[in-house]
């Protein structure tokens, strides 16, 4: 028997007027969109190699380093990055036109007539267009692609937040880390010199030339300075595990290799110049680009809504079938045009949505132009107030510990003073150089979130990168 889904059968149904049309929007399905152009950054991934881990960690690590790094080892910036994969593949997936359906059927039946029976077999096969998808493909090809472009751009955008929120917390657990050392080494030094004075008064107590209460109170001193030396060591242990777990480090020998600089960069000499202003900073955050690409994609969806409105449902269905009995063989051929009713369901819900969502984005998108603004503000004050502190500690305070300690020593020559005084005045200096040492501290923390809120939140949390869920394709066009 020859079969009945032949190439011809299908030229037979479609007319020749119809087979452009129909080559045109099966091909819309196979476009895609171009690939994101890159955008400007001050934390990128290294163009040149990556040197091995232990060779770079073997070195004093400064905060650029420290970046690099993260970008180049941590495996939460390599899951972000398949991440940012999945959700290219999954926008070029939302935008590709839905697939024709074939179906095939064959029927025996079994006919008694007259005392016999004989057999009838009939052969089906149909093709199920959908219509209603293609067309409005093809009618809103432009709002399609501005859909897919700018959810390509938020997606983008929301990638390189990511990365830029990693980089910055690597960059901020390495001031923690260094100035935890420089802190630790004062609270040692201060240790030592009460651990002194302690033993001086045990000593002089012991021959009878100091009371018990004057004793007492040196030891007391003492005491309190090994708990201070406690705090220290384990603040210093804890920023160091922080700052090994933004850079990614977690077997023995990394952490073992680790080397940080003996002190935090020298204070400038003149007054910081401002940050970004207002203006630049709206061009160059993120958070506010990936916002306004959404509010875009939100708009470009509502246009697309709109147009397939009407469109809901339509399908077209091209049939044909074949019985063959004993002595005949019957062949029908149809044309099935399926349309939804806009009678319960006129997608005026649909539009109200969209709508709103449109509104939704460009409120959100302006709140957040705002508290950029007031982030601005707020980090230029803050890191000039931490250089007026750090200088007024360096220029001023310092210099007059120094003078009095000198003033301290000459008097010690002239036996105008005792040892205890002249260890009290170590103690004064050593806390004069760590709360130094803490607005340093403070500086250069503030001039980070200076530097980060050019490009991304300040309020964000510091944690080390994971991986973000897919929102590429959120919403689907058709």
């Amino acid at each position: 028997m020859q079969s009945a889904f032949g190439e011809g059968e299908v030229k037979r149904l479609l007319h020749p007027s119809l087979l452009p049309l129909v080559a045109a929007l099966m091909l819309m399905g196979c476009a895609s969109l171009p690939v994101p152009s890159p955008v400007p950054h001050e934390v990128t991934a290294p163009a040149e190699p990556a040197a091995p881990l232990l060779e770079a960690l073997q070195r004093p690590l400064d905060a650029d380093s420290a970046a690099r790094l993260l970008l180049q080892w941590h495996p939460g910036v390599k899951a972000l990055e398949a991440g940012w994969r999945a959700q290219q593949a999954e926008l070029q997936q939302a935008l590709r036109l839905p697939n024709p359906s074939l179906a095939l059927a064959r029927t025996r039946t079994r006919v008694a007539h007259d005392g016999s029976l004989s057999t009838e077999w009939e052969s089906e096969w149909g093709l199920h267009l959908p219509l209603g998808a293609w067309l409005a493909a093809w009618l809103q090809q432009g709002e399609r692609f501005n859909w897919g472009l700018q959810q390509q751009a938020e997606a983008q955008a929301q990638w390189l937040l990511r990365l830029d929120l990693a980089g910055r917390g690597a960059r901020r657990a390495w001031v923690q880390a260094v100035a935890a050392e420089q802190m630790l080494g004062h609270a040692e030094r201060a240790w030592s010199t009460a651990q002194t004075a302690a033993e001086l008064a045990r000593r002089l107590h012991a021959v009878g030339n100091f009371s018990r209460l004057q004793w007492l109170r040196w030891e007391k001193l003492f005491a309190e300075q090994q708990l201070v030396l406690a705090q220290a060591q384990q603040a210093q242990q804890v920023a160091r595990g922080q700052l090994a777990q933004q850079l990614g480090l977690w077997q023995a020998e990394e952490l073992k290799a680790l080397q940080l600089p003996a002190a935090l960069p020298a204070l400038p000499s003149q007054a910081p110049p401002s940050g970004p202003n207002e203006v630049e900073a709206l061009g160059t955050r993120l958070d506010l680009r990936a916002s306004l690409a959404a509010r875009s994609s939100s708009m470009a969806q509502l246009g697309v809504a709109h147009g397939e409105r009407w469109l809901q449902g339509a399908a077209l269905g091209l049939k044909q079938a074949r019985e063959t009995a004993a002595e005949e063989s019957k062949r029908k051929q149809g044309i099935e045009l399926e349309w939804a009713l806009p009678i319960l369901d006129r997608g005026d819900a649909r539009m109200a949505a969209a709508q709103a969502r449109a509104e939704q984005a460009a409120w959100e998108l302006q709140a957040q132009a705002q508290a950029v603004r007031a982030q601005v503000r707020e980090a230029d004050s803050a890191v000039q107030h931490a250089w007026d502190r750090a200088t007024h500690h360096q220029l001023r305070l310092l210099p007059l510990q120094q003078q009095i300690s000198e003033e301290m020593l000459l008097r010690w020559n002239g036996m105008f003073e005792g040892p205890f005084e002249l260890l009290q005045d170590a103690q004064a200096r050593l806390a004069a150089e760590r709360a130094s040492t803490e607005a340093l501290r403070d500086y250069w923390l503030a001039v980070e979130r200076a530097r980060q809120v050019r490009w991304s939140p300040a309020e964000a949390s510091a944690a080390a990168p994971s991986s973000p869920v897919p929102q590429a394709a959120k919403a689907d066009p058709h």
